[in-house]
């Protein structure tokens, strides 16, 4: 499980509890032969009360001192919990978390893990390059691509330590905060193209940019910082492939899409183009055209939400970025911007170029948490597990009226449940509808 700010004594032990089989009047174990070891991520993140205690971590430092809670029925029994072992994981106070009292770490062994350093990095990401290289599926890579292994794993780790002494968060700037995976992402982008789109080292060069771009410089949030960033990475490319930058990229700015087929056969124009090929969109007259038509085809099938939307070049770039996230494994995407920006029609478009369905609550008067959950587990997991449909969650800033749905998507993006949503008939039908 893993903690947040809003994560409260009774949410925690109804997670623990769930977990837990009755093995006589009020002691609960793991399931028969095994042994349970709870897992808590973030410990130091709930929120002080007003007296300075964090509630959850006090339900467990109980378990701890006593080995098990009070029921939170109206009987109020002590509820005996056998056979587990607690292990945590936590950042160093500060960005939200809080310091921890000596009361509760005393139970721990603590064990403090140290950074990576460069060569253990250079290894893991080695071996994600040799990987890819290796898994070509339909056309080997050129050798001089897979001769730039070293280099473009080099490059990035240089890049991602320049980018944490140069982008510091401040309060204005509290998301300026990177880490491994990050790093991980520029490689997991990368991996999204083939050889077909990778031919040489120039394209090579040309993906890694652009999932730095991709990764580091959209969440930038000033025109200085911006600049500043795609200096960074033109010097980069100048020192370490000895390339400028503009004759390097020729159509700017720099755009890797799979939705709008650019790369022929042999080059061959008058063959039908690879299709769902992620590669760069050279040719921005046709990469129009292509989100000119989508729109159209969109507002033909959905005439209720009909979107009146002039798509210049800023409008197009949003969509290639949201596509590229949706359509990427573990993809999730937090839109910032002022009212009226696009955000919700850019991603329905981008959602129905990727052809994934969208969902977006309906928040009545009266909607309350026990519709919320409804939702989640009829029109959202239910869609994607059982009927296995790609779907897109919108959820809007302002449809957060209760915090506790904050704390229902934390779960998700965290763990990918929601803690204690389904009851024993829902799991019933849902094993036999597997079966």
């Amino acid at each position: 499980m893993a903690f947040s700010a809003q994560t409260s004594a009774n949410g925690t032990q109804n997670v623990i509890d769930s977990k837990m089989d009755r093995r006589r009047m009020g002691f609960y174990a793991p399931k028969t032969g095994k042994e349970g070891v709870i897992f808590v991520d973030d410990l130091n993140m709930p929120k002080k009360e007003q007296y300075g205690a964090q509630p959850p971590i006090e339900l467990l430092r109980q378990w701890m001192d006593y080995g098990g809670w009070y029921e939170l029925n109206a009987d109020k029994e002590f509820r005996t919990t056998t056979n587990v072992r607690f292990c945590a994981a936590m950042g160093p106070p500060g960005g939200g978390r809080s310091n921890i009292t000596n009361r509760y770490v005393r139970h721990y062994n603590v064990l403090y893990v140290e950074p990576y350093q460069t060569p253990s990095l250079t290894i893991i990401f080695s071996n994600i390059m040799e990987w890819m290289f290796e898994n070509a599926k339909k056309v080997q890579y050129a050798k001089s691509v897979t001769s730039m292994k070293d280099s473009i794993v080099s490059i990035t780790i240089n890049t991602y330590y320049d980018i944490q002494k140069q982008f510091r968060p401040t309060p204005a700037k509290s998301h300026y905060i990177y880490n491994l995976r990050d790093v991980s992402k520029v490689f997991q982008g990368i991996a999204k193209a083939d050889a077909r789109s990778i031919r040489n080292d120039n394209d090579m060069i040309k993906i890694w940019a652009h999932e730095c771009i991709r990764v580091f410089h959209d969440r930038l949030i000033s025109i200085d910082d911006r600049e500043e960033f795609r200096e960074l990475i033109r010097k980069r490319v100048k020192d370490k492939f000895k390339k400028e930058w503009n004759k390097l990229v020729e159509v700017q700015p720099l755009l890797f899409a799979s939705f709008c087929p650019t790369i022929f056969p042999d080059n061959d124009q008058t063959k039908k183009p690879f299709n769902n090929l992620y590669c760069e969109l050279t040719d921005r007259t046709k990469m129009q055209k292509v989100a000119n038509e989508s729109l159209e085809s969109f507002n033909m099938m959905f005439r209720s939400k009909k979107m009146d939307l002039v798509l210049f070049t800023d409008a197009i770039e949003h969509i290639v970025k949201i596509h590229r996230i949706i359509t990427t494994q573990f993809g999730h995407a937090l839109l910032v911007g002022v009212g009226g920006s696009g955000r919700k029609s850019l991603t329905e478009l981008a959602t129905f170029i990727a052809n994934y369905e969208i969902m977006v609550l309906e928040m009545s008067k009266g909607y309350d948490f026990t519709q919320w959950r409804d939702d989640l587990k009829n029109k959202l997991f239910l869609n994607c597990g059982l009927v296995q449909t790609n779907m897109v969650f919108l959820f809007s800033d302002t449809q957060i009226i209760n915090e506790a749905f904050v704390e229902d998507i934390n779960n998700i993006l965290n763990n990918g449940e929601v803690p204690n949503l389904y009851n024993a008939e829902d799991l019933t039908n849902i094993y036999d509808t597997i079966v």
